[in-house]
């Protein structure tokens, strides 16, 4: 019974000892498992540190730059406010500029226009004085050679008081011949002042006509408009003027009229007849300027119009349309 139990025990120690060395062993094994674990997470943390500094580094950086940005985009914002109001400066200047030299060439072409009115009408005043000079003198030759005539007659007339009964006769036709002189010492004077008081008249439509671009040629004083009208409301215009539509009535006054090469209404109309053209006066058209073909728009156009581009440049035009028109007024001696 000894031996059994010592067998017992021997055996229960040699399977304790099994048992702890297998333990220890796996114990052993944990331990290398933990402290290769251990290496391992060491390794990894020192590896978190390096790239958790460098990722602190980065975002450092990454502050900074983004502060670098901010600054810089805060100065390009005050450079592109700076700018645009700059710009906006500049364009406003531009339009004032742009505007004020729109104003001035608009003033250089009136003022251009104005005088090219002023040197036609100083030419065809020019020319009518040049004219009544010539008259003048004509009329003071004349009146010196009645003069001349009247001391003859004077001189005649002594000589027959010396025989005046044998001269009777001659003495009753030299009378005769001296009223006449004097009738027409008369009618020449008459003509005279008639002229003066023209010249006189026509200063005074000048001055009067002058301001609103009147130019004058042969007797009358024309107007160019500087808008587009209907023909009846063209007319209107020139009525409220004193004056009516252009009439055109010889070859120099069609060839003045086209100098201005404007395409405008004159004053003719078949309105009332159909076929049957007069001028605003009720006048029948004598000598006409019509272009080729024309008239030919029958009831549909009734009012005339002139083209300017060459001589025959009258044509049939429907009285609704816009054109430019031409005032004539004329002068009353």
């Amino acid at each position: 019974m000894q031996a059994a139990l010592n067998i017992s025990l021997r055996l229960a120690l040699f399977n304790m000892a099994k048992n702890v060395t297998e333990e220890r062993d796996e114990l052993r094994r944990i331990n290398s498992d933990i402290e290769a674990s251990c290496k391992n997470l060491t390794e990894e943390r020192d590896d978190l540190k390096r790239k958790l500094n460098d990722s602190v580094s980065q975002q450092n950086s990454l502050t900074e730059e983004r502060d670098e940005l901010r600054r810089i985009n805060s100065d390009i914002e005050a450079s592109c406010k700076n700018l645009t109001e700059e710009r906006d400066d500049l364009k406003r200047k531009l339009t004032n500029s742009i505007n004020m030299a729109k104003n001035v060439t608009e003033e250089r072409d009136e003022l251009r226009r104005i005088n090219s009115d002023i040197e036609a009408s100083r030419k065809n005043l020019t020319e009518e004085r040049d004219d009544l000079k010539r008259k003048l003198n004509d009329s003071v030759s004349q009146q010196n050679s009645l003069t001349e005539e009247r001391d003859e007659l004077r001189r005649i007339n002594s000589d027959i008081e010396a025989s005046r009964k044998n001269l009777t006769e001659e003495r009753d036709d030299l009378k005769r011949k001296l009223n006449d002189s004097v009738s027409q010492q008369n009618s020449l004077t008459e003509e005279r002042d008639k002229l003066n008081r023209a010249i006189q008249g026509c200063r005074m439509e000048l001055e009067k006509l002058s301001p609103a671009r009147w130019m004058y040629f042969r007797g009358s004083f024309y107007h160019i408009s500087s808008d587009q009208k209907t023909w009846q409301e063209s007319r209107r215009d020139c009525q409220q003027k004193d004056a009516d539509l252009v009439i055109i009535n010889s070859k120099e006054e069609q060839d003045f009229t086209r100098q201005f090469q404007k395409y405008m209404w004159i004053g003719l109309t078949d309105l009332q007849t159909e076929g049957t053209w007069k001028w605003v006066d009720g006048t029948p058209v004598t000598k006409s300027y019509w272009g080729p073909k024309e008239p030919n728009g029958g009831s549909g156009e009734n009012c005339g119009e002139m083209k300017f581009d060459s001589e025959n440049s009258w044509n049939d035009g429907s009285c609704s349309l816009s054109h430019f028109w031409m005032c004539e007024k004329k002068v009353r001696p």
